[in-house]
């Protein structure tokens, strides 16, 4: 089976996202839960707001404004990653058969053209036989 340089250019770049991945999930892994330690502590701050600026409503108001949508925003992220995490931690089953596949059918066509060219070459030798 030949492929054009645009299938091979893809199946490397399929091969090179699953090795990285397969490499990068105990780092992924480590990084949700720093960040979920991380969303838990700054949540606790969060609570204690109105305990350490008893009185001063608007700074109060000043620092649930700002940190409010950052928390969502870090919350969301962290989300996402966990997501991510997940679902690719075995690696995706189409991909991975995906490359298998291309991989077993490249070496099927090599020993084709190998077993080919040894029987041309073969043919060859009892052709030249014969003529003698």
């Amino acid at each position: 089976m030949k492929l054009t340089e645009k299938e091979i250019k893809a199946l490397r770049k399929l091969q090179k996202y699953e090795r990285q991945f397969h490499k990068m999930r105990y780092f992924f892994l480590a990084l949700c839960v720093l960040m979920v330690g991380l969303g838990l502590y700054t949540g606790n701050l969060l609570v204690s707001i109105p305990e350490k600026f008893e009185g001063k409503i608007e700074l109060q108001a000043l620092l649930y404004s700002t940190a409010m949508p950052q928390f969502y925003f870090f919350c969301g992220m962290t989300g996402f990653i966990i997501g991510i995490t997940i679902n690719n931690w075995i690696g995706d089953p189409n991909r991975i058969l995906l490359v298998g596949l291309v991989e077993r059918l490249e070496k099927e066509s090599e020993q084709v053209d190998a077993a080919n060219a040894s029987n041309a070459a073969s043919d060859n030798l009892n052709q030249s036989a014969l003529i003698r």
